[in-house]
């Protein structure tokens, strides 16, 4: 059992299991490789995808405490094509995120093992497209973005389960790394009112990504995903930024 047990904290080092969030402690025999390959899909697709610039994302539930973070620094810029109705698009980004988590699941005694789980990726984006302006204040875009990414996980997990170990403590650590390639179409609205700017957005994602792992088998995989994302933003006339400057203005999102 003590085999087992290590062997699936040595690849638990990238799961994300955010089903169960709030649910009861989850048993370390019920981790299967199924559960290993949608979580690393899940965590390179949420912190990679093209539309959102930076986030952070904290949950806390009995048992559970767990941080995820993405920020990127980047371009994006239209260009004209001659005697065609659609202007070119086109992007680039380095994008980088992170993801803490601390949690307890049971072994086959129903002993608890305290589990803490860091990511780290680092990723470098490029898209192509084409942008449809459907008038002064709407648009249509269509565009693909290749990505690639590499993911540095380590576990650390304690318990009665490894009273073998001088420490009591199981370590591991992997990298994994991955190609995505993603179908991205955008409508966007944006409208002036008393001076200032509403901006409107909706996304919808199609995304396929391998991930490759010469540590662990069970990290190599693929899979297709989805998602939808909208996003409204109000920038006040009165922190609208100069030339060469920045501001925060008051942004609301969901994916």
């Amino acid at each position: 059992m003590r085999h087992r047990a290590r062997r699936l904290i040595s690849v638990f080092a990238l799961i994300i299991p955010l089903h169960a969030f709030g649910q009861p402690s989850k048993a370390l025999s019920d981790i299967t490789t199924q559960d290993i390959r949608q979580s690393i899909i899940g965590f390179v697709n949420l912190t990679t995808m093209p539309g959102v610039e930076g986030s952070v994302l904290h949950t806390s539930s009995p048992g559970r405490d767990g941080e995820l973070w993405r920020s990127s620094l980047g371009f994006q810029a239209e260009f004209t094509l001659r005697d065609y109705i659609a202007n070119g698009y086109w992007g680039a980004a380095l994008v980088a995120g992170s993801f803490d988590d601390e949690f307890v699941l049971l072994d086959d005694l129903d002993r608890p093992v305290e589990v803490a789980i860091r990511r780290d990726i680092q990723a470098l984006r490029g898209s192509l497209g084409l942008s449809f302006p459907m008038s002064e204040s709407f648009k249509v875009r269509t565009y693909g973005s290749l990505i690639l990414s590499l993911t540095q996980s380590s576990a650390r997990a304690t318990g009665d389960v490894f009273d073998r170990l001088p420490s009591g403590t199981e370590e591991s650590g992997s990298n994994t790394e991955s190609i995505s390639g993603v179908a991205t179409f955008d409508l966007e609205y944006t409208r002036w009112i008393q001076g200032n700017k509403l901006e409107l957005l909706g996304q919808i994602n199609s995304m396929y990504t391998d991930t490759f792992s010469a540590e662990n088998a069970a990290l190599t995989t693929w899979a297709w995903n989805e998602s939808i994302m909208g996003r409204a933003r109000l920038i006040p006339e009165s922190v609208r930024p100069a030339p060469g400057s920045t501001s925060n203005p008051l942004t609301c999102m969901a994916i």
